[in-house]
């Protein structure tokens, strides 16, 4: 009688589990959403206090680790144009895509740089403690 006691209790926790799992990724996936959508945000207001033309000069690291210097010649609501002087080449950027940014207005770039590199470690915690939690269950 134990033993099926045991087991009963058992499978009502595993499918209490299982039916748990989805929802939690699911709310991974919205809180990466929007940390994504903030960190957006930061690299925008920093690019627009940054301002545009041949003096705004910028360094910009996107996601996939590409990198694009030049200056920034236009800024708008979703993306900003980044120009190299010696080629006279236009790239749009998606302030989505930003990791790391650095312009002549270093206080500016610091901040957008610490930022981005806050969010990052936090998601990262996250990601690792959902791993190692899961693993441990």
């Amino acid at each position: 009688m134990r033993l099926k006691f045991v087991s009963a209790v058992l499978v009502g926790l595993l499918i209490v589990v299982s039916a748990a799992a989805p929802a939690r990724g699911a709310d991974r996936a919205t809180r990466d959403a929007q940390k994504r959508e903030k960190l957006a945000a930061k690299v925008k207001l920093g690019i627009q206090s940054l301002g545009t033309g041949p003096d705004a000069r910028i360094q910009v690291q996107l996601r996939d680790k590409t990198k694009v210097v030049g200056f920034v010649a236009s800024a708008g609501e979703t993306s900003f144009a980044v120009t190299d002087s010696a080629t006279g080449q236009a790239t749009d950027v998606p302030y989505a895509d930003v990791s790391k940014v650095r312009g002549n207005n270093l206080a500016t770039g610091w901040k957008i740089g610490i930022g981005v590199g806050i969010a990052l470690a936090i998601f990262l915690i996250l990601v690792a403690t959902e791993v190692i939690g899961d693993g441990e269950r």
